[in-house]
C-alpha cells in the first residue's frame, strides 16, 4: 500500500522476464523503488514505470484488485508470452 491506495503488478521483470523479487525476495528499495534482484531495473511503485536500469522504458503489468470487504483480490490476467520465450537455439 502506498499513500492508502493498493496497487499490485506481475511479479515478471521486462529485462529478462523472470521474477522481480528473484534473490532475498526483497523489491522495495530506501528509495521507495522496485527493484528486481536480478539486474537492478527500477520501477516506481505508484504505476510501475520503469525509472532506471535495464527495463529499458517498459514497466510493470498492472493487475487490478478488487475489495470485498477486508479482503482483496488479485483479478486474473490471460498474458501471451513473448515468441521467444519457449524457443531455445541448438546451433
Amino acid at each position: 500500500m502506498l499513500d492508502g491506495v493498493c496497487r499490485a503488478y506481475l511479479n515478471q521483470c521486462v529485462h529478462r522476464a523472470q521474477p522481480v523479487d528473484v534473490g532475498d525476495g526483497q523489491v522495495l528499495t530506501k528509495d521507495g523503488f522496485l527493484e528486481c534482484g536480478a539486474h537492478g531495473a527500477l520501477y516506481n511503485p505508484v504505476d510501475g514505470s520503469c525509472a532506471g536500469g535495464p527495463c529499458t522504458g517498459g514497466g510493470l503489468t498492472a493487475i487490478k484488485l478488487e475489495r470485498d470487504g477486508d479482503a482483496l483480490f488479485a483479478l486474473a490476467l490471460e498474458i501471451e508470452p513473448p515468441e521467444d520465450l519457449y524457443e531455445l537455439s541448438l546451433e
